[in-house]
């Protein structure tokens, strides 16, 4: 999910591939596909609810919807956000979203373990990740001891963009039809959430099928979560 509020940023960046930080980022998650730039394709998406617009994507144009991390760099440290772009049918991978702070690209790092699914009627959506020692997750730019957040299907924004596109909030969820292969990367450590992240990076979507969680820790991050989209 893209946070209007930091579009203009002048300081974030999009990392480098050879980045010790970008190294460091994935050795904490356990993430081993290769991170690679993707540059942006205008195909009419605003600048959110990335996740349902790339499943719209796939089901007009085939392909599949593949889940990953779009990495950001502010100073000395970097922020993922979980972030679906489109596996075209030749398999080339393409953001269709417009990339925040007014960059031109991103930084993708494909992750086939991610899925969105759903826990007694709240989608179970994935917090931000971060190289801050520490503080591994962030939600809404504040640490959280979570790896997770909960949001409800009616949504405002979900809704709206459903009924603009013709799909359903459901559709937001990973299925067979539209998703890659999962996979199952070691779990990453929860680190002790004792510092203020002094910006704000807005949270997305992100959960394993094997991941343990509760609907009553998704239930408290819906309680602040507000109108916020995925």
């Amino acid at each position: 999910m893209h946070d209007r509020g930091m579009t203009q940023d002048p300081t974030a960046r999009v990392p480098d591939l050879d980045e010790s930080l970008v190294t460091e980022f994935m050795t904490r998650f356990g993430l081993t596909s290769a991170p690679m730039h993707l540059k942006y394709e205008n195909r009419g998406y605003d600048d959110n609810q990335c996740h349902l617009s790339f499943k719209h994507c796939a089901i007009e144009n085939g392909g599949r919807r593949v889940h990953g991390w779009a990495l950001w760099g502010f100073d000395s440290m970097l922020i993922g956000e979980h972030h679906s772009v489109w596996e075209n049918p030749n398999r080339q991978l393409i953001d269709v979203t417009p990339p925040k702070f007014g960059a031109d690209s991103i930084l993708f790092i494909r992750d086939d373990a991610a899925d969105l699914v759903e826990m007694q009627g709240v989608y179970a959506m994935w917090s931000d990740r971060t190289t801050i020692p520490d503080i591994p997750f962030a939600f809404q730019g504040n640490p959280h001891n979570e790896p997770h957040w909960g949001l409800l299907p009616d949504n405002a924004n979900i809704v709206q963009f459903c009924q603009k596109f013709g799909i359903k909030p459901s559709d937001m969820l990973t299925d067979e039809r539209f998703a890659s292969n999962l996979l199952s990367p070691p779990p990453c450590k929860l680190g002790s959430v004792n510092k203020k992240i002094p910006y704000r990076v807005a949270g997305t979507a992100r959960v394993r099928q094997n991941a343990s969680f509760s609907v009553s820790s998704l239930m408290a991050s819906v309680a602040i979560s507000g109108s916020q989209g995925a």
